[in-house]
């Protein structure tokens, strides 16, 4: 399973909440919360990641910044679920 398809899964079991996976040393987030994430967090770049077509959206940040950043979110009302990545 990828990061993007245990996004997926993680946003149909757990409607409103913006799944941050963590990712190695980074937390990554996908589509819509992508752009969200980087709004609300000042995080400039939102990066396309292949896979097929259309491209991913995808934006990612270090993890020591997830405080930081977790704290910002929660703020604003948004749901977050901090999740490792269940890679094969």
């Amino acid at each position: 399973m990828t990061p993007f398809e245990q996004y997926r899964k993680l946003t149909l079991q757990y409607p409103g909440s913006t799944p941050l996976i963590r990712v190695g040393d980074f937390y990554e987030t996908f589509e819509e919360d992508a752009i969200l994430v980087s709004r609300i967090c000042g995080l400039k770049t939102v990066t396309m990641k292949p896979a097929g077509k259309p491209e991913i959206k995808m934006v990612g940040f270090p993890a020591s910044c997830l405080e930081a950043n977790l704290s910002r979110l929660v703020r604003v009302g948004i749901r977050v679920s901090v999740v490792e990545y269940q890679g094969n």
